[in-house]
């Protein structure tokens, strides 16, 4: 399964948890409420924790999220709808390849890397495997201009031939 697909699962199944717990809301008389408070509290770790490695500690859904999440206010039924759209609107952006800059910046900084890589085996002497990475880091990236703008590419697998 492509790690695209899994992030987007996994946020399908936190926005599921989600309005399951939103479910187990019940109001009683003079403003108090029970819930599902135990897994309120795990749900909203499991968010956390997932929007950090996905979208970063300063992404906007970090911080909507904690903005809306409260469990302890009469309003907490609300609130709770408002964190699940969240991780909602969270899915919907990624599935929709609305953070495909994210993704590019993240590849650049990848074969940045790798070409440091070569970098320092040219330094070495090592003249055959720097090639061999360099050559990777291009027809990579290369496939990928292709795709972008719709251009079909041989059966070859090799671009560098």
């Amino acid at each position: 399964m492509k790690i695209e697909r899994k992030i987007i699962d996994r946020l399908e199944e936190l926005v599921n948890q989600g309005e399951e717990i939103r479910k187990s809301y019940k109001s009683h008389s003079r403003g108090a409420f029970s819930f599902n408070y135990a897994g309120a509290v795990k749900w909203k770790v499991n968010c956390l924790s997932y929007i950090e490695k996905v979208f970063g500690d300063e992404s906007v859904y970090r911080k909507q999220f904690e903005k809306y999440f409260n469990i302890s206010s009469e309003n907490s039924l609300v609130s709770f709808g408002e964190v699940v759209s969240v991780i909602s609107a969270a899915k919907e952006d990624y599935e929709n390849g609305y953070l495909l800059e994210i993704r590019a910046l993240i590849e650049a900084e990848v074969f940045d890397d790798f070409l440091e890589q070569a970098d320092y085996l040219l330094s070495q002497g090592y003249f055959i495997a720097a090639a061999v990475i360099s050559g990777s880091v291009l027809e990579d990236a290369l496939r990928k201009l292709c795709s972008k703008n719709g251009i079909s590419l041989s059966a070859n697998r090799n671009l560098m031939v």
